[in-house]
């Protein structure tokens, strides 16, 4: 039976843990990941790629502010803690995300980030000090 909210929470948990092998069982092999920051969509070799980059600098946490499911689709708007690995430095984003589950694998994905958030996560790796 497809459980779309036990998918998602399996999914944030997988990347607050950095288990990227749980991420990539989790994603279907044809999954979509939409980014408004971009407007670009990324497959799944691709996003996992991100995934681990950011990983290797930044620990993930998230805060749900507000989950709701409709069917097969996750809707939630979260809290984003980036927080650095070598000096505790931290930001925090907002964002929307939706997430379509079919057989409990993400097979889309869009996300919606605040307009301000790239640059924060820019001067958060820029500057050591911060």
């Amino acid at each position: 039976m497809n459980d779309p909210n036990g998918t998602a929470t399996r999914f944030f948990d997988a990347i607050e843990r950095a288990s990227f092998a749980e991420i990539e069982e989790i994603y279907s092999d044809d999954v979509a990941i939409w980014h408004s920051n971009d407007d670009q969509t990324q497959g799944k070799v691709d996003n996992l790629a991100v995934l681990k980059r950011a990983a290797g600098l930044l620990r993930f946490r998230y805060q749900v502010l507000h989950r709701s499911v409709e069917g097969d689709v996750v809707a939630q708007h979260h809290q984003l803690y980036l927080t650095r690995r070598d000096n505790g430095a931290e930001t925090m984003i907002q964002a929307a995300i939706f997430i379509k589950i079919s057989n409990n694998r993400i097979t889309q994905i869009d996300e919606f980030i605040e307009q301000s958030a790239e640059e924060r996560i820019s001067n958060l790796l820029a500057d050591p000090s911060r």
